[in-house]
């Protein structure tokens, strides 16, 4: 039986970044959906979770299919945070292309994610805002009155992806940060 090799390094990693990204997606889901902030707290760390298992399992899956030179490079890239040679046959526009298609994955699988948490719980972040909010005496208010006491509804998806591109942007931006020490 071969030894078992737990990549510490890389999980303790996983889990400072999946913080970040956690509190990121959190305060834009308390802005824009309106949920306390214990609730955004909870609905981002679990759409979050279920996407990170989604990727690592996906990951496990794919990586045999791929060629071995890009194969090595990218479990080198992952597990002990060498970039070693990008094969030749991959250009830049495949990279950004990949990178787009992950971050539309993620945010499928979020949205999945959120789905699943409105089975469970039989609410949706920031379904009070696709319901008009009710004014007392409408007789005494006039039309602008009204219209500054309507509000307008934030799509979830909408929100969904502006949570995911901030949070995606800041994982970057720390992973080049890490890149160039």
């Amino acid at each position: 039986m071969p030894p078992l090799i737990i990549p510490l390094p890389t999980i303790v990693f996983q889990v400072l970044l999946l913080l970040v990204v956690v509190a990121i997606e959190a305060a834009i889901f308390h802005r824009y959906l309106g949920l306390a902030y214990k609730a955004s707290a909870q609905y981002s760390l679990a759409i979050n979770l279920f996407s990170s298992c989604c990727g690592w399992i996906g990951f496990f899956y794919l990586q045999p299919m791929l060629p071995d030179s890009l194969r090595w490079s990218i479990i080198s890239l992952i597990f002990f945070n060498n970039l070693q040679k990008i094969p030749e046959y991959l250009s830049a526009s495949v990279l950004v292309a990949v990178a787009f298609a992950g971050f539309v994955i993620v945010c499928f699988l979020e949205w999945q994610g959120i789905l699943f948490l409105k089975l469970l719980t039989n609410v949706i972040p920031g379904e009070k805002f696709f319901s008009l909010t009710k004014v007392d005496r409408p007789s005494l208010a006039s039309k602008t009155q009204m219209a500054a006491a309507v509000r307008k509804p934030n799509p979830l998806g909408t929100v969904l992806i502006v949570a995911n591109g901030f949070s995606q942007i800041s994982v970057i931006i720390i992973l080049l940060i890490l890149q160039l020490r």
